[in-house]
């Protein structure tokens, strides 16, 4: 665990405490619905930073959405032509996006 780690784990609460301080309801916050995604948030940080499988896994699940992303974008293209491209960039063929 580094710095950094240690300074995640802090800004969770203080988010939180930022968010319960703005909130113009205080008493009808539900403590238990906020306890639970802390900890939900306290378990995947576990499993990703301290687990050699946790990382494996979301990266293996980051590159099923990169793939998918890649589809999106190749259908869009397949779509709309030039005008599913980012400004300032090509098309396979060359051609200028129109945005």
């Amino acid at each position: 665990m580094s710095h950094y780690n240690l300074v995640s784990f802090t800004g969770i609460f203080i988010l939180v405490g930022f968010a319960w301080l703005i909130s113009t309801d205080r008493k009808n916050v539900n403590y238990r619905v906020v306890i639970w995604g802390i900890s939900l948030q306290l378990l995947f940080g576990a499993f990703i930073f301290l687990l050699p499988a946790g990382a494996k896994v979301f990266l293996f699940v980051n590159d099923i959405v990169v793939k998918v992303l890649g589809s999106a974008s190749a259908g869009a293209e397949f779509l709309f032509g030039r005008l599913a491209l980012p400004p300032g960039s090509r098309n396979a063929a060359g051609e200028d996006s129109l945005g």
